[in-house]
C-alpha cells in the first residue's frame, strides 16, 4: 500500500500531494522522490524504471531522496529546494492503493 504526503516549507514551498510506494498496480511501479536542483523542486518518479532518471521540464538529472522505511516522516532532514533551509515539513495525508 502506498502513502500520499505532502512536503511544506515556511518559505512558501508546497508539493501538494504525492503518492509514495505501491499500490495494487503491482511491481512494477514504485513511486519515490526525487530531488531536481535546477527546477527546485521535489517531484515523485518510477524507481522501477532504470536510471538514469532525467526531470521531463528541464532535462537534468533527479536526485533520488532516500526515505527509511522503519522511521516516521516527522524526523527526517532534508533541505527545502526553493529555500534550501532545514525547515521541509512532511506530513502524511493518506494512503493509496
Amino acid at each position: 500500500m502506498g502513502e500520499i504526503i505532502r512536503l511544506k516549507c515556511k518559505c512558501g514551498y508546497d508539493t501538494k500531494d504525492l503518492l509514495v510506494g505501491c499500490g495494487m498496480i503491482g511491481p512494477n511501479y514504485i513511486y519515490v522522490l526525487s530531488h531536481c536542483k535546477k527546477c527546485k523542486n521535489i517531484k515523485v518518479i518510477n524507481d522501477m524504471k532504470p536510471p538514469p532518471h532525467i526531470c521531463k521540464k528541464c532535462k537534468e538529472y533527479l536526485s533520488i531522496i532516500d526515505l527509511p522505511d522503519d522511521v516516521g516522516y516527522e524526523v527526517l532532514s532534508i533541505p527545502c529546494p526553493k529555500c534550501e533551509e532545514h525547515t521541509l515539513e512532511f506530513k502524511e495525508m493518506g494512503l493509496w492503493d
